[in-house]
């Protein structure tokens, strides 16, 4: 709607500022007056989960986030999830 992709507007926060800016009249004269239109936020990434475990996260362009697919085996999957992360800085996790 605004002209930029997934990508640019979830890396590049000018980007993502000016896509707020631009949409929100176009929103309105869509769709009339919406009371509710949301207030800009970070973008919702799925993966913040495994993220905070270590696992790389992806963006690609064009497309929606992932995570880096890995050779870790279930077994050290497993312990990841066992470790002690209340300090995320220090845990050293991957």
């Amino acid at each position: 709607m605004g002209g930029k992709n997934v990508y640019v507007t979830r890396r590049i926060p000018q980007a993502g500022i000016e896509l707020y800016r631009k949409g929100r009249p176009l929103v309105r004269e869509m769709f009339g007056p919406v009371p509710d239109l949301p207030a800009p936020s970070t973008p919702s990434i799925s993966y913040g989960h495994i993220n905070a475990l270590g696992i790389e996260l992806v963006f690609p362009e064009g497309g929606e986030v992932n995570y880096e697919r890995n050779d870790m085996s279930l077994t050290e999957l497993t312990q990841l999830l066992r470790k002690d992360i209340r300090n995320l800085h220090s845990a050293a996790l991957v």
